[in-house]
């Protein structure tokens, strides 16, 4: 798998360049959400890619998978492809999962170019993110990759798209 160590031989053994030999051979999983107000990862879909396809004016929640030893090394990225009007949330499995990381927001927009980078620090006794404002980084462009890196604890790496100078922390304990 991946590439060779070294460099590789011809049939008369003479070195040649350095080849790719081959991969998993398995395509990433994509889950699409349209529709819904929740959705719940299991750690069979661990690498999933979860696209939110839909401003999701009700809210949606992002439930990730418990914490528990076959879980451990989880992942998943969330894109959010449509600007969200209701509520986002990434949710652990338990009260006392904590969430570490970092989420860096950014304006895009013409009309705010003396706005600066944020970024916000999790950790502490935050379980949750929650995205209900423009400000936050609920924006279309928006990812972020999560794992659970070990027993109540997930980490969390953001990159979100935000509207307006003054941004808000989505760090949450509800």
């Amino acid at each position: 798998m991946g590439f060779s160590k070294g460099f590789s031989r011809d049939a008369r053994g003479a070195l040649g360049a350095r080849t790719f030999s081959g991969g998993l051979g398995f395509r990433r999983p994509v889950v699409v959400l349209d529709s819904g107000t929740s959705y719940t990862l299991t750690g069979d879909q661990s690498g999933v890619l979860v696209v939110l396809n839909d401003a999701f004016s009700s809210g949606i929640q992002i439930n990730m998978p418990a914490d528990t030893a076959a879980n451990i090394g989880f992942t998943c990225t969330i894109v959010i492809a449509v600007d969200q009007t209701g509520t986002f949330k990434i949710a652990t499995a338990a009260n006392g999962d904590i969430i570490y990381g970092a989420i860096r927001t950014q304006t895009l927009t013409s009309s705010n170019h003396g706005a600066k980078d944020e970024a916000f620090q999790g950790g502490g006794s935050f379980d949750n993110l929650i995205f209900n404002a423009d400000v936050e980084g609920r924006m279309a462009g928006s990812v972020y990759h999560v794992t659970i890196a070990a027993s109540n604890v997930l980490f969390v790496e953001g990159h979100g798209i935000r509207t307006g100078q003054t941004p808000t922390t989505p760090w949450s304990t509800s």
